[in-house]
């Protein structure tokens, strides 16, 4: 009996231990839509079509429009470089390589995230942080 109630306590204070040990995934900061990556997306366009989703990348390249009410264009990429068209119309300043999150609609029959609202983030300690909103 006594060997029961030691081995029970023992593996509670392990599970505890290991649970709170993990390290956090960093989580994106509250903002609408579903969070996501760019592959899951482009390899299930049909289960995003017409939803808001959150995805964090790398801006490849880009394109600001001189007229207004008309889209700026931003091709975003993940590590694998895996890229999504971005169409948005705020006025964003952004670098090539700079890693941002975009919350905005998917259309599948263009590949794209229309109505976009992008984020410059920074990630530190395992959290992701606006720097604007």
């Amino acid at each position: 009996m006594k060997i029961c109630s030691i081995t029970l306590t023992l593996l509670l204070v392990l599970t505890i231990t290991y649970g709170c040990s993990k390290k956090k995934k960093a989580e994106p900061f509250n903002v609408p839509g579903v969070k996501t990556d760019i592959s899951r997306v482009l390899i299930s366009p049909l289960a995003f079509d017409g939803a808001t989703v959150a995805i964090i990348g790398y801006v490849k390249d880009f394109s600001i429009s001189e007229e207004p009410n008309q889209s700026n264009v931003l091709l975003l990429s993940d590590k694998l470089d895996n890229t999504i068209i971005i169409e948005f119309l705020d006025n964003f300043q952004t670098t090539l390589g700079e890693q941002i999150l975009v919350s905005g609609k998917f259309i599948k029959e263009t590949n794209r995230i229309v109505e976009a609202k992008l984020y410059k983030i920074v990630i530190e300690d395992n959290t992701i942080r606006p720097l604007n909103n």
